[in-house]
């Protein structure tokens, strides 16, 4: 403020009055938000805005959009080979990609180090030595790898959210509203039963199983505040939306089984293409390995993102993210044949 009312009395011939306050909880709506970001970071910008601009005071996704969507990129498409051709080829189509060149340079990056992790280059798996394992060996571990990640993600969209709640001193719903701290305590109870299940922990079963009650009695108090029904009515609604959450959130975090998924189903396409291969002659062979590495790169790449996209914007940003902001569009001057026209 201080800087452009100094700006404003140096230019300006006539007195200049400034007054700045916080705004009111139920005016943070109408807050115009600044957004300023580097050019690299424009491509998950946009996916972020196709969803929503950010209201005042939220958190805004996009930094964590950006990462984790390389991530999820890199584990169900890790291959040294691929990842090297994606880069390669968003670096020569920079001008028709334009900003969407970092994306897709970002994605190949992610998908050369999970080849390094799984020892994977063009499908070849005899050639680099993994750092970690390849998932077509492990598919057991990948998937509960995938589980896992899961838990964190969706754990995350929902802390938050209890932040955002917090931020717009929405106090009850952030401490007793299904997507607040009981959706937090239902799925730290998921998440302890499933492990301790694996691990075969008897006392940390039992208090996950505890956990349970706690967080749906929390839910159903929210819910009856806020539902207006009569008694009979109001009780079928509360039981319904108690067990549509605890079943959405066991859907939600196994949704993303399709991790662990594409990176099998990378390795067995290419096996695939193997396969094919071994069965022509040499020139043929080589046609064949070819054509098969650019249509997995191509095809399986494109599914692959859009897989991406759907974890981010339904298992991530609709929990936290109300997208309803006002994008800040300063008022400017220009010089034109009219002395002064606004634009």
């Amino acid at each position: 403020i201080e800087p452009v009312e100094q700006q404003l009395r140096q230019t300006l011939q006539y007195p200049v009055h400034l007054e700045s306050y916080a705004p009111a909880t139920d005016e943070y709506h109408k807050v115009p938000t600044v957004i300023r970001y580097p050019r690299w970071m424009m491509p998950f910008v946009i996916l972020t805005r196709s969803y929503g601009t950010p209201r005042y005071g939220e958190v805004d996704p996009s930094w964590l959009f950006a990462l984790s969507s390389v991530l999820l990129f890199g584990i169900m498409f890790g291959d040294v080979g691929h990842g090297v051709v994606l880069v390669i080829a968003a670096i020569a189509l920079r001008k028709l990609l334009k900003v969407f060149t970092y994306l897709i340079v970002a994605n190949g990056v992610s998908s050369i180090m999970f080849g390094f992790v799984y020892g994977s280059i063009f499908g070849n798996e005899h050639l680099l030595t993994p750092l970690w394992q390849s998932p077509l060996h492990h598919p057991t571990t990948v998937l509960l790898i995938a589980i896992y990640i899961g838990f964190v993600f969706v754990g995350l969209a929902m802390l938050i959210n209890i932040y955002n709640l917090l931020t717009m001193n929405n106090r009850f719903r952030a401490l007793f509203s299904p997507g607040g701290l009981p959706g937090v305590l239902a799925l730290t109870a998921i998440i302890l039963m499933f492990y301790a299940s694996l691990s075969n922990q008897q006392a940390m079963l039992a208090f996950a199983i505890l956990l349970v009650p706690v967080a749906l009695s929390m839910m159903a108090h929210f819910l009856w505040k806020t539902t207006e029904a009569p008694l009979n009515e109001k009780l079928f609604i509360v039981a319904i939306e108690l067990f549509e959450t605890l079943t959405s959130l066991v859907s939600n975090v196994l949704s993303f089984l399709r991790v662990g998924a594409f990176s099998l189903n990378h390795v067995a396409l290419m096996l695939a293409v193997f396969a094919m291969a071994e069965m022509l002659p040499n020139t043929g062979y080589w046609i064949v390995i070819v054509l098969g590495n650019l249509f997995v790169i191509g095809f399986e790449g494109a599914i692959v993102m859009i897989q991406v996209l759907r974890l981010e914007y339904y298992e991530g940003l609709s929990r936290y993210f109300n997208g309803d902001g006002n994008l800040f569009k300063p008022l400017r001057l220009s010089a034109s044949s009219t002395p002064y026209q606004y634009t």
